[in-house]
């Protein structure tokens, strides 16, 4: 368990940043599939849990939670406001390249699945769109999930058993 020492929060935060900051660019990017904007989201997260601290001078236990919650928030509120298709550049492409490295699975075909869930989910709701990026890109198992999106882990799973049915869905057409 992390936490943020209210004695020594910026130097505590900086190794946190150092941690965390590209888990975070590639939770977002991997939700948006634009470089810019997914530093400038990654940016906003850490700058808002900053300043928070500074201001509040918090202790925060589950740093990982606490620093998903306001990258999910961040997200969310890009996602709701710029509900337009992703075009992917070569810049992007590369980046993409690098999130999927797997070595067990043919790089292309990996490309095209992830490419065509990406499609597919474009069809759902930006909260459920981040439940199936938590729970299937970052492994987030369903506690983890809880804490992040503050609902309810029964709840969680019956509303990912519900967007998985609708991914079916989209996804055998």
């Amino acid at each position: 368990m992390q936490y943020i020492n209210s004695n020594e929060n910026e130097k505590s935060f900086l190794k946190l940043y150092d941690k965390y900051y590209k888990k975070i660019y590639n939770y977002i990017f991997r939700s948006i599939l634009h470089k810019e904007t997914a530093e400038d989201l990654t940016s906003n997260t850490f700058f808002k849990a900053l300043d928070y601290i500074k201001k509040k001078n918090p202790k925060i236990k589950n740093f990982s939670a606490w620093i998903y919650k306001i990258a999910t928030n961040e997200l969310l509120m890009h996602l709701r406001y710029k509900r337009t298709k992703n075009i992917i550049s070569l810049d992007d492409e590369a980046q993409l390249q690098n999130i999927l490295k797997d070595d067990r699975i043919n790089p292309i075909d990996k490309h095209i699945d992830f490419l065509t869930v990406k499609k597919a989910m474009e069809n759902l709701k930006p909260l459920e769109m981040i439940m199936i990026d938590m729970h299937f890109f970052e492994n987030k198992n369903y506690s983890e999930m809880s804490k992040v999106l503050k609902i309810k882990e029964n709840t969680l799973r019956s509303k990912m058993h519900r967007i998985l049915q609708k991914m079916n869905k989209l996804l055998t057409k």
